[in-house]
């Protein structure tokens, strides 16, 4: 999850049918614009454990100019094509997460933790 998002749009998951790759994005607002950040990990062939620091990880992001309506309506087509094009290259259909809410809404965390795909991992502060 993005620490710096003030405000979640949504969370997209695609597995892959070979269960050698993920895809996962988010949009969220940051200092005033709506940015879409997305990462594709590749399991490493090593371990299977969702914490591993082996899998390998290709983060991108691109921005709107600002958080509009309009820049946002723009930012979820574009986002949604990526899916599209993702959801054929793995041979798999996404998950979407519907939040628009607060980044500290308990929400973010109830509906990542019903998703089995989320592999959530509850650290203490100490």
């Amino acid at each position: 999850m993005n620490k710096n998002f003030d405000w979640i749009y949504g969370i997209w998951f695609v597995p892959s049918k070979d269960d050698t790759r993920d895809w996962l994005g988010m949009i969220g607002k940051e200092k005033g614009k709506w940015i879409v950040r997305y990462r594709f990990r590749y399991y490493s062939p090593q371990s299977r454990d969702p914490h591993d620091k082996h899998d390998t990880k290709n983060e991108y992001a691109f921005s709107a100019k600002d958080d509009s309506q309009e820049s946002l309506d723009r930012i979820v087509a574009c986002t949604k094509d990526i899916v599209m094009a993702t959801e054929i290259e793995f041979g798999e259909k996404h998950d979407f997460i519907d939040l628009q809410c607060d980044n500290a809404d308990p929400k973010v965390f109830f509906e990542l933790g019903s998703r089995p795909w989320s592999h959530m991992k509850i650290e203490s502060l100490r």
